[in-house]
């Protein structure tokens, strides 16, 4: 029993490595935590959005388009892995993509109905404006 406790710590170690450090890996990754609610807590830590970049827009999108098929919850933890303020620093932050991401983001108001009984819609609507906010100040008041 040992020996497999220390093979599957070590077997979830290489994993965690392997998709940290290949962005390649983020959107199956996310389409599993989006898809596997069984999953979604113990993978979702491994989601890192802003690994790729390039790819950061479509990623964000991806997101909002799959809230329909998951809970609130699994929603919010993969929107807040999400920092918007370093891919606004990168060369990939174009205007075109900042309209899309606002778009986006727009687009997520509308996924759940809101509901202002439920923690956890507050939060996810909470993160929406947050990135909203700094998509907005970083595009209309650069420093």
């Amino acid at each position: 029993a040992v020996v497999s406790t220390q093979s599957g710590h070590y077997g979830r170690g290489l994993g965690q490595f392997f998709i940290r450090n290949n962005p390649e890996e983020t959107l199956p990754l996310l389409n599993f935590i989006l898809h596997k609610k069984e999953f979604a807590t113990s993978l979702a830590p491994l989601f890192q959005p802003n690994q790729g970049f390039h790819n950061f827009v479509n990623v964000y999108n991806h997101v909002i388009v799959s809230l329909t098929r998951c809970e609130p919850e699994i929603g919010f933890t993969v929107l807040s892995k999400f920092d918007i303020r370093s891919w606004l620093a990168t060369q990939h932050s174009t205007s075109e993509n900042s309209k899309q991401l606002i778009n986006a983001i727009f687009s997520g108001f509308d996924i759940y109905p809101f509901s202002g009984e439920d923690s956890t819609f507050l939060m996810f609507y909470d993160t929406l404006k947050l990135h909203l906010r700094h998509v907005l100040t970083n595009r209309l008041c650069p420093l």
